[in-house]
This record gives structure tokens, sequence and C-alpha cells, in this order.
């Protein structure tokens, strides 16, 4: 990632921060491994690699459960081999049969 790609990317988390909540902002405090708000550049310091990796995703808000499940089972059907069965492969599971099931149960009644 270049320094210009950087700065495009927090110039855009910067800009929308006043649209959303902290909890739904990826550098908020609840959503970094280091428990800092990676949107206050003196806490950046330590964090240099957690927050480069953050821009790296390209995201500016945390993935929604939905969008984690879908993240998951996509990354298993890519490599299977390397995916252990873990808790979150769970619940990705489980979350896409109930959307699967409420799915069905929408198309028997708009049918």
């Amino acid at each position: 990632m270049t320094a210009r790609e950087f700065i495009k990317w927090y110039v855009n988390v910067d800009f929308s921060c006043g649209r959303r909540n902290c909890d739904e902002c990826i550098l908020g405090r609840k959503n970094t491994k280091c428990n800092n708000q990676l949107c206050t550049t003196c806490n950046w310091k330590n964090n240099i690699d957690e927050l480069l990796e953050i821009a790296k995703s390209g995201r500016i808000t945390v993935p929604t459960p939905e969008e984690k499940a879908i993240s998951a089972l996509e990354n298993f059907i890519e490599n299977p081999d390397r995916t252990a069965l873990n808790d979150e492969f769970v619940e990705s599971l489980k979350l896409a049969v109930e959307k699967l099931k409420e799915a069905k149960i929408d198309g028997e009644i708009n049918t």
C-alpha cells in the first residue's frame, strides 16, 4: 500500500466519521486488537502494523454478522483444506441455514 492509498483511505474514514457510531467504525476502540481508537493519530505509535492491516482491508465499517458469515464460507470454499472447523465457522453455517430457511418460508408465502 502506498502512502497515497493510505491517505485516501484514511480521509474516507475520517470524512464519514460523523455519520456513524464509533462501535460501527473499523478504527473504534471495540474493533481494534490494541483496544485503542486508531482514528486518533496519537494512538498510532505502537499500533502501526494493525493500522496498516486495517487500511489494506479497505473497509471503514465493521462487517455485519452476515458479511462475516459470507466471508468465512467463501474462504472455506476457496481453501477447504486450510480452514479449521472453529466456532466462527460453525456460527457462519448456522446463520446461512437460518437465512436459507427464512428465504424458503418467504418464498412459500409469496407464491
